[in-house]
């Protein structure tokens, strides 16, 4: 025992500083180089490439997918489709307009809203988010009529909605809005509203 003692004296701090030595490299290494450590608790940097397999929100995330008029084209030759002085189109009566909506694949539409005039009757035109397959039929995700105020601008919402979850594999997107009236009808913008489960296109 006398003879180990010393041994343990002068070499035990050396073995210890070996091994904490050794797992902070790996530690670095795992880091991109960098010897910072990552918590779950608080954000840290890093450096080099983090790969995370199957990442997955802890719950949906809501996004939203906003479609200015000026997106919008019109459809029908026999009648005109307008722009207005800064912020809208109108639609004359009979016309017809549409714009293509591209949202993540496997994301699941709960809202459908869009920004109209005030003032026209109820129903005065009708907004319809779509889909069209193979087969050329289209079939509607959401149908959401125009609604009365007496504001300069009101909302027209729905969140009744057939085939929410997106496939851009079998289907493509689009909103048709028509102006079912024998009045002028002007539109702002569309919003659709989803939730995805993970990051990325």
């Amino acid at each position: 025992m006398p003879r180990i003692r010393p041994f343990l004296d002068r070499w035990l701090p050396v073995l210890v500083a070996f091994v904490l030595g050794a797992s902070l490299t790996g530690i670095a290494g795992a880091h991109g180089g960098s010897p910072e450590f990552l918590h779950a608790n608080h954000s840290d940097r890093m450096f080099g490439t983090l790969t995370a397999n199957n990442f997955k929100f802890a719950a949906p995330k809501v996004s939203r997918l906003s479609i200015p008029a000026a997106a919008l084209d019109e459809t029908s030759e026999a009648a005109t489709f307008q722009r207005t002085d800064s912020y809208g189109y109108t639609l004359h009566p009979s016309a017809v307009a549409t714009a293509p909506v591209n949202l993540p694949h496997g994301a699941r539409v709960i809202r459908v809203e869009w920004v109209h005039q005030g003032g026209a009757p109820p129903g005065t035109a009708t907004l319809h988010l779509e889909r069209l397959g193979a087969s050329l039929d289209d079939q509607d995700l959401a149908v959401v009529d125009s609604v009365m105020c007496s504001e300069t601008a009101c909302t027209s919402v729905t969140t009744a909605i057939s085939f929410p979850v997106i496939n851009n594999g079998k289907f493509g997107y689009g909103i048709w809005i028509e102006n079912d009236s024998t009045q002028d009808f002007e539109l702002y913008f569309v919003v659709i509203v989803y939730t995805v489960t993970t990051p990325g296109p």
